[in-house]
């Protein structure tokens, strides 16, 4: 029964794995720095639509699959397996999309306050300098920043 499951998570990873790599790559366009002729610029948003197109079609195929797969699975089995799936799902999309965003935002908030306003966190804030939300535009070298404490036209 161990061996049954190996493979069958090897094969769940061969089948997964392919395809958000291949819809990224029809789905992406990525920018051409040269300057292109009328023609080239036709023939590039030709090949943009086509890629666009396949990528279109193998995501209403597989919506599709899922669909008819998913029929077959609520006529199999009784209606409280069914609802226990049903569960499943519906708990792991409410927290894909609701707890742990809150969750990663609140524990990176923590750390921001802490470093703020003490000095337990300033490890961390030193190796992932990415987790404060300070830019260009918000640090203490903006301009406007800068006026009331030092003379900057003199």
């Amino acid at each position: 029964r161990v061996w049954e499951t190996f493979w069958a998570s090897i094969a769940g990873i061969c089948v997964s794995v392919p395809v958000p790599l291949f819809l990224a790559l029809c789905f992406r366009k990525v920018p051409i720095e040269e300057v292109l002729t009328p023609d080239e610029k036709r023939l590039q948003i030709r090949i943009w639509r086509a890629r666009q197109g396949v990528a279109w079609s193998v995501v209403i195929i597989l919506n599709l699959f899922i669909v008819y797969f998913s029929l077959f699975f609520v006529q199999e089995f009784t209606d409280e397996v069914f609802l226990t799936w049903l569960n499943a799902g519906w708990q792991s999309l409410f927290h894909r999309f609701l707890t742990a965003p809150m969750i990663r935002g609140g524990v990176l908030s923590l750390v921001v306050l802490f470093t703020k306003f003490g000095q337990c966190c300033d490890p961390i804030i030193i190796l992932f300098p990415n987790i404060p939300p300070v830019g260009p535009e918000s640090g203490p070298d903006k301009k406007e920043d800068l006026e009331g404490i030092v003379d900057i036209e003199g």
